[in-house]
């Protein structure tokens, strides 16, 4: 891919457009997000009254909106800011969130820093994420995999830059950090930058970090958007040419034709799109089905629902693997973000909107929509117990699926903990 600056990821399907479609993956400088769709008021002003009164009754109606959201507004900020210390997080089973994590307060000091692609590992305790601090584009610098305590502390730095030596030593980006469910490992994508004929070009490459160790091992070229199985097995999207087509994806060591691929909670069977379809398919290629019209599948935690995205990416729907009860769930805002589900499958994130499973509603958590919009695929993560989200843009920000205890960690601020 071609880019005078840094380009941008896009998601799977949109691997397929022409350079000139897609959004830049790497942004140069801060911008400011485009407008959210405007929600209008309806209401209707007492009868007998003039132009002039209606006029008068509307501004004072809109005063009283004003006022009301602002105090709704300051409530959110204070319980985000930690103000209600009494409400404490208890560990779940098998997680090691932090107890204070509830009462955590925003950590922002520090350089300008851009962080993406979180993910929250198995047993809770960290996040793990691609960060850099300073301009993103500054020669000889690079974006690294860093894992964070998700109250602010404890920062380890997991990759290391490309060598002097190296011919993509001049620039290259960690990203898409995706643990194993074991906890035990962590598969990433690397961002190259290289220069051939007057020109710069992206090409990618999918490697495997050893926690334990700290030893990272090269998958394959022309690969990214790692995705592990519950059973430990992983699948990726490979690409081809200068402008990183979509060339398929690999699961469990088998090449496939499509994108965007999802696992199935046994590990058994994958869903996947290809051309303007969803499909399923078993992890050794055979018993191939088409279930849907759409894009962007997602496997339900519990297996019986694959959530996908209209082509317009206007809404959601869901439909059994088998082909059956395919229904609307949701319309969203346009939104690059992919569908994640929650760990216990009641509810689902795309971007900064929440969609109840059982009800179909949708809520946006407005104090991570720019972060949401700004810096939208993969989209956020959920903690392994679903009481927390974590978004990247600037800083980290971590928030509850209802709003609040919103607070922000700046990686770049702090300093890394010696392993």
């Amino acid at each position: 891919m071609p880019s005078g600056e840094i380009s941008c990821r896009t998601s799977p399907r949109d691997a397929g457009a022409s350079s000139g479609d897609r959004p830049d993956r790497w942004r140069t400088q801060e911008s400011s997000p485009a407008a959210l769709p405007a929600r209008t008021l309806i209401f209707s002003p007492p009868r007998g009254l003039d132009n002039g009164g209606a006029e008068s009754y509307a501004r004072g109606l809109f005063r009283w909106v004003v006022l009301v959201v602002f105090v709704l507004a300051t409530a959110s900020v204070m319980a985000g800011s930690g103000a209600s210390a009494g409400i404490g997080s208890r560990a779940v089973a098998g997680s090691r969130l932090p107890a204070s994590l509830a009462a955590a307060r925003s950590v922002v000091s520090g350089p300008q820093c851009w962080t993406w692609d979180p993910a929250w590992s198995p047993d809770g305790s960290r996040i793990a994420f691609g960060s850099i601090a300073g301009p993103l584009n500054a020669a000889g610098s690079g974006g690294l995999i860093k894992t964070v305590n998700p109250a602010g502390t404890e920062l380890h730095v997991l990759t290391t830059a490309a060598p002097a030596t190296s011919p993509y030593s001049g620039f290259h980006h960690d990203f898409q950090p995706a643990w194993s469910p074991d906890g035990r490992r962590i598969a990433f994508a690397t961002d190259w930058k290289y220069d051939n004929s007057g020109r710069t070009w992206d090409d990618w490459s999918l490697s495997v970090l050893d926690e334990a160790s700290g030893s990272v091992s090269s998958l394959r070229d022309g690969a990214a958007d790692p995705t592990w199985s519950r059973t430990g097995l992983l699948a990726y999207e490979i690409f081809e040419g200068p402008y990183l087509d979509t060339a398929g994806f690999v699961a469990d060591s088998r090449a496939f034709r499509g994108a965007g691929p999802s696992w199935s909670p046994d590990g058994r069977r994958l869903a996947y799109e290809k051309g303007n379809d969803v499909y399923v398919v078993n992890r050794d290629g055979t018993h191939v089905k088409k279930l849907a019209r759409g894009s962007d599948p997602h496997w339900s935690p519990d297996g019986r629902w694959i959530a996908y995205r209209t082509l317009d990416e206007t809404h959601i729907y869901l439909v059994r693997p088998d082909g059956k009860r395919n229904r609307r769930l949701a319309t969203v805002r346009l939104t690059q973000a992919s569908i994640v589900w929650s760990p216990d499958g009641t509810q689902l994130v795309v971007g900064a909107q929440i969609i109840t499973l059982a009800t179909g509603k949708t809520r946006v958590l407005w104090a991570v929509s720019d972060a949401a919009f700004l810096a939208d695929f993969p989209g956020p993560t959920w903690s392994p117990d679903g009481r927390w989200l974590a978004y990247a843009y600037h800083t980290l920000e971590i928030i509850r699926p209802d709003g609040s205890h919103y607070h922000k960690i700046n990686p770049c601020g702090l300093t890394p903990t010696t392993p």
